[in-house]
């Protein structure tokens, strides 16, 4: 057992006792033999360790990011709030399971569980970080939230090697992401609907976008217009006016002038051209 003792200056110690009786024939106790241990170093020992643990708990806390660190048979040895408050369960919790456990308790699906037990250990095996750019899991709420993820070995003398994660929550830009496309997307639909030929090109002529109105008329398909300016379309004796038509339009901000054009298949076609200038992608 164990207890303090203080001395008469003052000071407080800790000893640890043990105690060995012995007995005679008749089981009457005979003596006792008793060791006492001064371990004032070694509590003061753990009690340094156990504020360090602390410490580092509160730093890993303190972190938005998912943080966990699994050891070679994939079980959580480490994690932080982040990662406890996704699944709705606390540290102790989670310290010493394995995606395995995440499924029993309807966390996690099988096959993912498995395939990333399986990440895990060639990180592990390998001793080669790995980069997941985007993954999406689904928290504790049933919200699907979208993950990016560094899994770093990781190393200490003379222990078996584990592997330290880091997951951070990328829900909002993947949102944008998905936004950003939804309305490009929505472009090019209305852009493709409208019957009239769009071309969009820069200040040198190089097309830039067309829409099927225009791959339709002229007899290109879009990727062969990205290659061709629109002197390529020009009729012979159009040729050579691109450049005082485009400083019109630079200086008047838009222009409306009549031109012929060549389809793919050589038929001169006149072309009514309503020109206006504006920024594509920010230029």
């Amino acid at each position: 057992f164990e207890y303090r003792i203080v001395r008469p200056d003052g000071e407080v110690r800790h000893h640890r006792q043990t105690r060995d009786v012995k007995f005679d024939e008749t089981g009457k106790p005979i003596y006792a033999v008793g060791i006492a241990i001064d371990i004032t170093e070694l509590k003061q020992a753990m009690i340094e360790l156990a504020e360090r643990e602390q410490l580092l708990q509160s730093i890993l806390d303190t972190n938005p990011n998912l943080i966990y660190l699994i050891d070679e048979h994939g079980r959580m040895v480490l994690t932080n709030a982040a990662m406890a408050d996704f699944y709705n369960l606390k540290i102790s919790d989670q310290v010493g399971t394995t995606g395995l456990d995440i499924v029993e308790r309807g966390h996690l699906d099988l096959k993912t569980a498995h395939r990333l037990m399986k990440i895990n250990q060639e990180v592990i095996e390998t001793q080669q970080p790995k980069f997941i750019e985007a993954e999406s899991f689904t928290n504790h709420k049933g919200e699907e939230r979208w993950m990016q993820t560094l899994l770093t070995p990781f190393t200490q003398p003379g222990k078996p090697p584990m592997l330290l994660g880091v997951s951070i929550d990328i829900t909002d830009r993947m949102n944008a992401l998905m936004n950003v496309q939804e309305s490009e997307q929505l472009y090019r639909d209305l852009f493709n609907a409208i019957a009239d030929a769009i071309y969009v090109t820069d200040l040198e002529g190089n097309f830039l976008s067309v829409n099927q109105a225009a791959c339709d008329r002229m007899g290109y398909t879009e990727e062969e217009f990205l290659e061709m300016t629109v002197e390529d379309l020009d009729a012979p004796r159009y040729k050579g006016t691109n450049p005082d038509l485009v400083n019109t339009i630079k200086s008047q901000g838009k222009f409306s002038f009549l031109v012929h054009h060549v389809t793919k298949d050589g038929r001169e076609i006149p072309i009514d051209v309503n020109a206006i200038l504006f920024k594509y992608h920010g230029e």
